[in-house]
């Protein structure tokens, strides 16, 4: 296969070479003589042969007169070989402007063996007069055809040569890109490589901002700090907002130059390439854009070059897309781990074990619908003396116990706040022996100070005196209360006592009468995961069919009848996960004559 060079492989390049070169038209022939008549000689049948042909008798003005009007070949006439026209073929061969002018030096026959090879350094070919004239223009072609030739070798080997520096320059940043983990570091990176891989003096990054309306410079070199930091190009507009959008680059060889010109690129060396990843499913995401411009030579980029641009493009927009996975995947596994701490944490806060009363028992339970739960609830068992003064936290030998249930709008790691700290203050206020009425002001009042607009906690907070069976029931929100009255075989269902914690400061409550419990009585407070829970038509599971579970288990203990009420809900809802945190207490006053059946 042939080595390719460009989009042309040598065996293009060979037969493009080997083609009739058009040498009788459009060259100049430089003649310097010191025989007027030679020259007369000369120029007249070059120009009958189509060439341009300027004149000279001092060679040592060839130099200044190649920097004026380009020339093709110069033809030196040597003839006796003057010690001053050997000279003048050395200095136009050691000139930096006519060293790769092909020259041709015309020598008569009685030249020297020794004379002639003191040209033979300095010029291209000899030609020994008197010489026909086709003889002239065949070794004029020649020569011509020799210097093209030369000069398309020495341009193959410089662009080989390039390609080669800039392949060199693509692997080593793609040995370093796998040992990148930060995305600072990579820009970089890709900044460097893109100035020494084009050799540029102009080269910008671009990232879309978190709106993805914007691309805006995150890495550059070249351009004014404060311009860098300020620009916001709009996604569609402009050149890199039309290479981000498209996905193709934008380049001088797209006639971008007047608008390259207006938003200060260079005139002559200007590419946007968009940096683009491929997913595994062939679909190409962007990622950017690399800005390339006022490359050194202010040369436009060749289509070769801007391939090598569009590679770089393409490694630099999976690295990039690799980094910001790697993060979004570090950034789950802490947020998971966060979570299941808080959830933890959360669960810690609950009753280890809830305390044995005489004539009562109680169950609490709840079930988070995600890591953590905006339900919270607490039993505190205490021990109240005589008069009625707190003694000790206890769940042996109580025989007071006040009870908590909160449901904060919303689930997950905020409304899990909230309720910690409803139950936090209410540890404290239990310990301070205050009445449940302040205990719900005080509540009130900071969590209006700390909750945020359209957030609240509906609460529902009890005071069970086993000693006279009596609950006082204060519901902010939390309703219905679920009172069975196992002597009349009925249900009352109570409504919220005020409006629910943290809406409206100061909070209004009207005076509770206590609820009398007679044995057989069940209490239930039931938070509206359950209360709430839809079925895959839509339908609500309600507050009468809780009812109906508890009427159906009203002579089963209290963990009883949660547990026949879940399996009541789940059976409703299907195979569907919880859209609702889900929490209950239930208490009963039990009976003489109460015998657990299955």
């Amino acid at each position: 296969m042939p080595e390719v060079v460009g989009r042309k492989s040598i065996g293009t390049w060979l037969r493009a070479a080997s083609d009739p070169w058009p040498v009788a038209r459009d060259l100049t022939v430089l003649l310097v003589s010191r025989d007027p008549l030679a020259l007369e000689l000369h120029r007249r049948f070059l120009e009958d042969a189509g060439y341009t042909v300027a004149e000279l008798e001092d060679g040592q003005e060839a130099p200044a007169f190649a920097e004026r009007t380009p020339v093709d070949v110069i033809v030196l006439d040597a003839t006796g070989a003057h010690d001053e026209m050997v000279a003048t073929a050395h200095a136009l061969s050691g000139n930096r402007v006519t060293h790769d002018i092909p020259l041709l030096a015309l020598v008569g026959p009685d030249d020297g063996v020794e004379t002639r090879g003191r040209l033979e350094s300095a010029v291209d070919d000899f030609l020994v007069t008197p010489a026909r004239q086709w003889e002239v223009l065949v070794r004029i072609r020649s020569l011509v055809q020799l210097r093209h030739h030369r000069q398309e070798l020495l341009h193959h080997r410089g662009l080989h040569g390039e390609q080669t520096r800039m392949w060199e320059v693509l692997l080593e940043f793609m040995r370093a890109v796998p040992m990148t983990k930060n995305l600072d570091v990579l820009l970089e990176r890709i900044l460097h490589t893109a100035t020494v891989m084009t050799s540029s003096r102009r080269i910008s990054l671009m990232l879309p901002d978190e709106k993805q309306q914007n691309l805006v410079i995150v890495k550059s070199v070249g351009l004014d700090p404060e311009y860098a930091s300020g620009a916001r190009v709009p996604i569609g507009d402009a050149i890199a907002g039309r290479a981000y959008r498209s996905g193709q680059a934008v380049t001088t060889l797209d006639g971008a130059d007047e608008c390259a010109q207006r938003e200060g690129f260079g005139f002559q060396s200007f590419v946007s390439m968009p940096m683009i990843y491929t997913t595994m499913s062939m679909v190409h995401q962007r990622v950017g854009v690399i800005n390339v411009s006022d490359r050194y030579g202010d040369r436009p980029f060749e289509e070769w070059e801007v391939e090598f641009i569009d590679l770089l493009g393409s490694i630099a927009g999976s690295a990039i897309d690799d980094i910001h996975s790697r993060e979004n995947r570090e950034s789950l596994v802490k947020i998971e781990r966060d979570l299941q701490l808080a959830k933890k944490i959360q669960r810690a806060t609950f009753p280890r074990r809830l305390p044995a009363l005489h004539g009562f028992e109680i169950d609490a339970w709840s079930e988070p619908a995600d890591h953590t739960a905006g339900d919270t609830y607490d039993v505190i068992g205490y021990r109240s003396a005589s008069n009625g003064d707190f003694d000790r936290f206890c769940d042996d030998d109580a025989n007071r116990v006040i009870l908590l249930l909160a449901d904060a709008t919303g689930h997950g790691i905020g409304p899990a706040l909230s309720v910690t700290q409803v139950r936090s203050m209410l540890r404290m206020a239990v310990r301070m022996q205050t009445d449940l009425v302040q205990i719900a002001c005080h509540m009130n009042d900071q969590l209006c100070s700390d909750l945020p607009g359209g957030r609240f906690v509906t609460t529902w907070l009890g005071d069970l005196d086993t000693n006279d069976g009596t609950l006082f029931s204060l519901s902010a929100g939390q309703a219905p209360i679920l009172h069975y009255r196992a002597d009349r075989d009925e249900f009352v269902v109570m409504a919220a006592d005020t409006l629910p914690l943290g809406i409206l400061s100061p909070l209004e409550i009207r005076p509770i009468e206590p609820i009398r419990m007679a044995p057989g009585d069940i209490v239930a407070v039931i938070s509206d995961g359950l209360l709430e829970a839809p079925n895959s038509a839509g339908e609500l599971f309600g507050d009468q069919r809780a009812l109906d579970v508890i009427a159906a288990n009203q002579e089963r203990n209290p963990t009883r009848i949660r547990t026949a009420l879940r399996r009541a809900v789940a059976e409703f809802t299907g195979p569907a996960l919880p859209t609702d945190d889900r929490t209950a207490i239930i208490i009963k006053r039990m009976s003489c004559s109460h015998s657990d059946a299955a």
